[in-house]
C-alpha cells in the first residue's frame, strides 16, 4: 500500500483495483453480492473518481481477503492528509444519502405506497363495518326493547341498594 503523506484518491482506487485482480478479478455482480454493495458504489469505488465510504472500503477488503482495518486506516489517513492539504471532502468523498441504521444492518423496512394505501383503506372498511354493526345493535334494542329484564345499552345505572333478583 501507498504510504498516506503521498497517497491520492486516484491511487487509493488503483491500489483498491489491484487488490480484486489479486483474487482472480471478481465481477461487480460476485462482489455485490459478497459486500452487500451496489454495482454502481463498487464500480465509484474502483474509478477513482470519489474515495469510497467505510463501509465500501472495509467490505470491498474483507471481500478480497485483505485486512479491513489497515484498508479503514489508510482511508482514513487519506481523509486527514486531503483535510490538511485544504482540499475540499465534498469534492473527493463519495456523495452518499443517508442510510437508516435497518439498511446498515441489512435490513430494509421500507413499505411501498401501495400497502400503505392498502392499510389505510382496510382501516377505513374495518371501522365503518364495525360502526354499522354495533349501530345496528343499538337500533336492534332500543326498537324492540329488548326482551324483559335484560339490560339494554342505555340501562347503564344501577342501584347498589336494590335486592338481587331470586
Amino acid at each position: 500500500m501507498t504510504p498516506a503523506e503521498d497517497d491520492t484518491v486516484a491511487q487509493f482506487a488503483a491500489d483498491l483495483r489491484a487488490l480484486r485482480l489479486g483474487v482472480n478479478s471478481p465481477t461487480l455482480r460476485r462482489l455485490e453480492h459478497d459486500t452487500g454493495i451496489s454495482k454502481s458504489v463498487l464500480s465509484e469505488a474502483f474509478n477513482g473518481r470519489h474515495l469510497p465510504s467505510l463501509r465500501t472500503t472495509a467490505r470491498i477488503a474483507q471481500a478480497c481477503n485483505a485486512d479491513p482495518g489497515a484498508w479503514v486506516q489508510r482511508r482514513d489517513a487519506l481523509v486527514i492528509t486531503l483535510s490538511r492539504q485544504g482540499v475540499p471532502l465534498d469534492a473527493v468523498l463519495t456523495p452518499t444519502v443517508s442510510t437508516p441504521v435497518s439498511a446498515e444492518l441489512g435490513r430494509t423496512h421500507v413499505l411501498r405506497r401501495s400497502t400503505v394505501v392498502m392499510f389505510a383503506i382496510a382501516t377505513v372498511v374495518l371501522s365503518v363495518v364495525l360502526s354499522i354493526g354495533l349501530s345496528t345493535v343499538f337500533a336492534h334494542q332500543v326498537l324492540t326493547g329488548a326482551h324483559a329484564g335484560a339490560p339494554t345499552l342505555h340501562s347503564t345505572v344501577i342501584d347498589a341498594r336494590a335486592p338481587l333478583p331470586a
